[in-house]
């Protein structure tokens, strides 16, 4: 049920839509551009460029061809889904229970809001999952993460409070998302 792959996205696309619809294969293919750095350990994503050579004595555009090395799990693909907006929390625990995953006992959760969100990717991005309050930015700043939407983003800068951020670690935290230590909030998973 893991999903390993190696080759073109056309390759990759057709191999998806096998189980999923175009439109969400398109968004998911952007997904793993977008939060490959989120998959650590023996599970990757990793996207090169490849370059075709032209044939001498011609004129070619020089445009790269996407290569992509994939060895995830299918919980991974699933949480992703669920982060992309692709799939909703009711068909995630068929797909989780599908897979051999008890998604009450092994808490997944739909986040609520874009703040919950940013939050999560910001933790993934760092090395020990572990945040404070001032982990997105001050007002008027440039947006972190463009490619969600987001009702606290104005112009592309995040006008996000403090006090929304708090509330958001606080549901994260009775989620069981997230575990508070000190005055940091840690990643659970």
């Amino acid at each position: 049920m893991d999903l390993r792959f190696n080759g073109s996205k056309n390759d990759l696309e057709k191999l998806l839509t096998q189980f999923i619809s175009k439109d969400v294969v398109k968004k998911l293919i952007d997904g793993f551009e977008n939060y490959s750095f989120a998959i650590s350990g023996e599970e990757y994503i990793k996207i090169e460029n490849e370059y075709k050579e032209s044939l001498p004595d011609t004129l070619s555009l020089v445009t790269p061809l996407k290569k992509y090395n994939i060895n995830i799990t299918a919980t991974t693909t699933v949480a992703l889904l669920i982060l992309l907006d692709l799939i909703t929390l009711g068909i995630s625990d068929r797909l989780l229970e599908w897979i051999g995953v008890n998604p009450k006992m092994q808490g997944i959760y739909k986040l609520d809001c874009e703040v919950e969100k940013c939050i999560i990717i910001e933790m993934l991005r760092s090395k020990s999952h572990t945040v404070d309050e001032t982990i997105l930015p001050p007002a008027a700043q440039a947006c972190f993460n463009n490619d969600l939407q987001c009702k606290f983003r104005s112009n592309d800068k995040c006008t996000i409070r403090k006090g929304d951020v708090i509330n958001a670690l606080t549901k994260l935290c009775e989620k069981n998302v997230v575990r508070k230590q000190g005055s940091y909030f840690k990643y659970n998973f």
